[in-house]
This record gives C-alpha cells, structure tokens and sequence, in this order.
C-alpha cells in the first residue's frame, strides 16, 4: 500500500510540473527530469515482489470461512462434491479395467470382478462408505432436480430439502449397508 501511496504521490508531482505543456505535443527534451529518470529498476520491482509476499504472509486465507457461522448448504455442497468424485472415479476406473481387459485379451467380467472384491475388499466399511456415498448422492441429485424444477427454493425449502436429504440418505445408506 505504501508503494502504491508513493506511484500516486509522483504522479501527483509529474501532473503538477506538466500541467502547462502537454507531453504528447510538445517534443522531448534532454534537461526534462520525468523522461530521463530511470522508471522501473530490477531493484525496485524486486522490493515490490517482496513487498507483496510479506502482505500476502499476513492475510488469511479464507475469511469466509472464519468470518461466517458454518450453514447446512455449505457441508451438502461439500460432501455432494466428494461423493460424486469417489462414486465417478471408481465407475470409470472399473469400465476403464474392462475395456482394457477386453482390449489385451484377458476374461475381464462382472463375475471376475465380484470375485476380486470378495477377495480383496469385502470389509463392511467399504462397503458403508459406498452405500452412504451413493444414497446421498442419488438424493442430493433429486434435490438438485427439485430446484431446477422451480420448487422449494426459499430459505425454508432449502433447509427442508437439506435435512431430507439427510434423512433419506442415511436411511437407504443403511438399508444398502446392511441387506
């Protein structure tokens, strides 16, 4: 700030010298002071950049974060993200396996595949956290429709929205989860 407060008050200095005479019209002289001084040296913006980075030191990252009170939208927005990330990377990286079995030759099936997660990954978290995340998912969705429809899209109806979403997710999750 005290960088930018100097720029103005030289400009403010070169706009008072110059006022009588125009520098666009008038041709450049070589006693002129303003078109023989050096303007910009590698010193002075090497001490701008080091001047930011201080300032930049000091500031928070995120005030929003600090600054409001945490909001049910904040925390669906965030996990309907990441579920939609872990459920679409694990869709893909299975298709991605069976196109290229079926590319390279090998008997790369559903079956296979079942047999291999049996094998490996039959642990009744993996399983709760795929059926969490895919209820949420297919409600947070349902919601995302019910808005582009046109309907509860007041503070009230967000929130009603919000928590059945909740609900519902935790209620399939579990069914899911457990049958």
């Amino acid at each position: 700030m005290m960088m930018n407060m100097t720029k103005t008050m030289s400009l403010r200095l070169m706009n008072r010298q110059y006022s009588s005479t125009s520098l666009l019209s008038s041709p450049a002289r070589s006693n002129d002071k303003w078109l023989n001084q050096k303007r910009f040296t590698s010193t002075s913006v090497k001490q701008e950049d080091e001047l930011l980075v201080a300032q930049r030191g000091k500031r928070p990252n995120s005030p929003h974060l600090t600054i409001y009170q945490p909001q049910l939208t904040w925390y669906l927005s965030s996990v309907n993200r990441i579920s939609c990330c872990i459920l679409g990377f694990s869709f893909y990286f299975l298709t991605m396996i069976i196109g290229f079995g079926a590319l390279l030759g090998y008997d790369v099936n559903s079956k296979k595949i079942k047999e291999f997660y049996d094998k490996h990954f039959n642990n009744i978290f993996v399983k709760g956290a795929f059926a969490y995340l895919f209820a949420f998912q297919l409600f947070g969705t349902l919601r995302h429709l019910t808005w582009d429809m046109g309907y509860q899209l007041t503070l009230k109806g967000v929130y009603r929205t919000g928590y059945s979403v909740i609900a519902c997710g935790t209620l399939l999750g579990t069914y899911l989860w457990l049958f």
